[in-house]
């Protein structure tokens, strides 16, 4: 240090600090550093081992009680030394933990060099030897590394129960997308179970800040696309929240978990795009079904909003959106169609086949949004966006239902939803 500390120009210094950082690492010098304490405590044994013998001449009752005092302080020390072998997150070790670990490493490597060479015996040697080289911390590091979803699922459950700032939370419920849908996605699946049921708790606290009307509007919706967020990145949050939005069509509710706004229509519209079918699905439904409340005037946003999301929505430029408008009904259709047409391919997509249940949610949307629409009139340009009726038989496979499936579902090959794809022979579902 004290060369490497020279007035030296930066390249030079740092020329001569690694020159002689390759010595340290070369003769030992960490192993040397790591014997010191060990030295220091086998002094302190030996003294006491002393003591005891020199009592056991001057006085049997003090040398006893001695003794079983050094062997307890001996039992404790044998356990803080082989304890980080077993528990390898262990914060307690001693001087002779990595000579122990060294024992327990190399006695393997003995057997297998008396063993007969194989390719697989060679190449167990050659592990045994790298990891035995690598030394004792990098072998307990490995062990972290191996078991990253359980450390890193522990980690964010931690820092959830620690949070108790509304922004604090909000963060936290932030970053969950960027978590699962980003670069570490494939890996952070894992943790999804193990998080799920505590940002439910925290998502229901959240969503209820955003009702109170206490709150600006910027940080409101500011929260509640946090919050949106984090819903879609669980199966059964999303589902809840569908349930929420599809009861709002009935009769106006209260839970927080259905808001009807243009965060909850651009989340959607995000999501339509997910590469989980069934969350891709769910992000149609709900997209359609707040374009046609909006529509139809059960709660409300600005034209120019509601212009640019409808855009993404339904791809079309804003003057063909205007003229649907201006229509009676149009608009609902093209929301209509343009759901059915979207949810067809990824209905294909699901390796089970889809869900009865989903594909019963998908027509039930369907029936609602067309409703009384009169399609006798439908221009062109919309009525070209229908779904062809043979493939919509094929995809949704209504005659092939459970019977009593049908009659609770009350599923059959007519209703409004058949004002939205082209024709089709079929006979009818009883």
């Amino acid at each position: 240090m004290q060369v490497a500390g020279r007035p030296y120009n930066p390249p030079k210094r740092a020329r001569i600090r690694a020159f002689f950082h390759d010595g340290v690492e070369k003769f030992g010098l960490p192993a040397a550093v790591e014997v010191l304490p060990a030295l220091l405590h086998a002094s302190v044994l030996l003294f006491y081992a002393g003591l005891v013998e020199f009592l056991f001449t001057v006085n049997l009752t003090v040398a006893y009680m001695l003794l079983t005092l050094v062997s307890l302080g001996v039992l404790v020390y044998f356990l803080l030394t082989i304890m980080p072998l077993f528990f390898h997150n262990s914060p307690y070790q001693t001087p002779l933990s990595a000579l122990v670990w060294f024992i327990m490493e190399a006695a393997p490597l003995l057997k297998l060099w008396l063993r007969r060479r194989t390719d697989a015996v060679e190449n167990a040697i050659r592990e045994r030897r790298d990891k035995i080289s690598k030394g004792m911390r990098l072998a307990l590091e490995k062990t972290a590394n191996s078991l990253t979803s359980q450390v890193d699922a522990h980690a964010l459950q931690w820092t959830l129960m620690s949070l108790d700032e509304d922004h604090e939370l909000e963060e936290f419920l932030d970053g969950l997308p960027g978590l699962f849908h980003g670069s570490m996605a494939q890996h952070a699946q894992g943790l999804k179970s193990q998080l799920e049921e505590l940002v439910v708790t925290v998502a229901d606290k959240m969503f209820e800040t955003c009702t109170t009307g206490l709150l600006p509007e910027a940080i409101r919706r500011q929260r509640l696309t946090a919050c949106l967020g984090s819903v879609w990145c669980f199966s059964n949050t999303a589902e809840r929240h569908f349930r929420a939005i599809l009861g709002q069509w009935a009769q106006p509710t209260n839970d927080p978990w259905g808001p009807l706004s243009t965060e909850t229509w651009a989340m959607a519209t995000k999501l339509t795009g997910d590469s989980n079918p069934v969350i891709a699905i769910r992000a149609h439904c709900i997209q359609a079904l707040v374009a046609a409340m909006w529509r139809n005037g059960r709660w409300q946003c600005s034209e120019s909003e509601a212009s640019s999301l409808l855009q993404l929505q339904l791809g079309a430029p804003s003057i063909v959106i205007d003229r649907w408008r201006k229509g009676e009904g149009h608009l609902q259709l093209a929301v209509a169609a343009n759901l059915l047409s979207k949810v067809l391919p990824l209905l294909r997509q699901l390796e089970a086949g889809p869900d009865t249940t989903l594909k019963v949610d998908i027509k039930s949307i369907l029936d609602m949004i067309c409703g009384e629409l009169v399609t006798s009139e439908v221009p062109d340009d919309l009525r070209a966006r229908f779904a062809h009726g043979p493939e919509v038989m094929d995809v949704f496979d209504l005659q092939h239902l459970p019977r009593s499936f049908r009659r609770l579902a009350a599923i059959d090959t007519h209703g409004p939803w058949t004002k939205i794809f082209t024709p089709v022979e079929i006979g009818r579902v009883t």
